[in-house]
């Protein structure tokens, strides 16, 4: 299961806001199962609104997103639409990596001995 954390910093979200972060989060495991923590952190810096999403994969790698805007809610879209998209990436070039490993491994010739046996190839 996921952890999912929601940190603001010198600013008050809505709790829809937050609601809707852990939904979308939740739709990101459907990418990758091996998700454990999603953290989203809100920050004032004047008049911009940020939004950090860094992620964790066990086995894989952290994925960090930005985003920015003139609403948290923009800031959020921004940030995770970007991890969303690098997820997916990820996926994508694990699922690639795979195909390609199979396909190298069909493409072994067999080996004759002189007396006609044929020996497994590594």
């Amino acid at each position: 299961d996921m952890d999912v954390t929601i940190n603001t910093r010198h600013c008050k979200v809505p709790d829809s806001l937050k609601n809707q972060a852990v939904q979308r989060f939740g739709r990101m495991q459907r990418i990758d199962r091996r998700i454990t923590t999603a953290t989203l952190v809100f920050d004032d810096a004047g008049a911009v609104r940020r939004a950090e999403a860094p992620l964790t994969i066990p086995g894989g790698s952290m994925l960090d997103a930005h985003g920015q805007g003139n609403t948290y809610r923009a800031a959020m879209d921004g940030a995770l639409s970007r991890l969303d998209r690098q997820l997916k990436r990820a996926r994508d070039r694990t699922v690639a990596r795979r195909t390609r490993d199979r396909a190298a491994a069909r493409d072994l010739v067999a080996v004759t001995t002189p007396d006609g046996e044929e020996l497994a190839t590594p």
